[in-house]
């Protein structure tokens, strides 16, 4: 993907959907639950955020950091599998864990596929496109 695609089709799923977000608490120091909306729906999300990147002033980073949690959803087997890759030991997200099906079923039913177009290296490396993505400003829209 060359630089700036990301961005251009992150903003491109903004746009179209009109997703919001509003960064809620955060339960564990790496994730934060972040209320979703598009239109007249609406989710609760936990997210994966062990930079502390995400930021109501950039949605486009709220955006890719709810999509690529969908995305890690999608790729366990299962709760144990799902809390592993999470770093999650305590036991009260099961409940959570139930309705991400649901959760990620509304989103592929809106997008079409849940994809969040940055690969995982460049986000654990803070490299290319998530580089790119962290330096967005919303005066560029």
């Amino acid at each position: 993907m060359t630089a700036g695609t990301a961005i251009v089709k992150l903003r491109a799923i903004r746009e179209k959907y009109q997703f919001s977000f509003i960064i809620k608490h955060r339960p564990l120091d790496w994730m934060n639950w972040v209320q979703v909306s598009s239109g007249e729906l609406s989710w609760e999300v936990l997210v994966y955020d062990e930079f502390h990147d995400l930021k109501e002033s950039n949605d486009l980073v709220c955006l890719y950091l709810v999509l690529n949690s969908l995305e890690d959803y999608k790729e366990t087997d299962d709760y144990l599998a799902w809390c592993k890759e999470n770093m999650i030991t305590r036991p009260d997200f099961s409940e959570y864990y139930k309705l991400l099906g649901s959760v990620y079923s509304d989103f592929e039913r809106i997008l079409g596929k849940v994809k969040s177009f940055i690969s995982p290296m460049d986000y654990e490396l803070r490299a290319g496109e998530y580089a790119a993505l962290l330096e967005w400003k919303p005066a560029n829209r």
